[in-house]
């Protein structure tokens, strides 16, 4: 949880681990997130391998077992509902400011 903001910034759904610099060395209090892809629906990926596992490939795949058009996420960007924002640079700054005003 976020001391300043109060909102959840991360979630033990996801493993992580400290970040490290180029140097090797622990940055402090800064986390890397292991994320995978998925489909937008939730599904599993199905990546071939002909009916080698059972699967076959199912509609819609080709000779191979492999579905060309299955549309992937990043399962955080999924999860927290995160969306890209068209954003100008002073526009951000004037929303970032009311936060780091609470941080100092």
């Amino acid at each position: 949880m976020d001391p300043v903001s109060g909102k959840q910034m991360i979630s033990d759904k996801f493993p992580s681990e400290l970040a490290v610099g180029s140097d090797g060395a622990p940055i402090p209090r800064q986390r890397s997130f292991l994320s995978r892809k998925m489909t937008v629906g939730g599904g599993e990926i199905d990546v071939g391998a002909g009916n080698a596992f059972g699967g076959g490939g199912g509609e819609g795949a080709d000779e191979g077992g492999v579905k060309d058009a299955a549309d992937t996420i990043d399962a955080i960007e999924y999860t927290f509902q995160l969306q890209a924002l068209a954003i100008k640079p002073t526009d951000l700054k004037a929303y970032l400011a009311p936060y780091f005003q609470s941080v100092r």
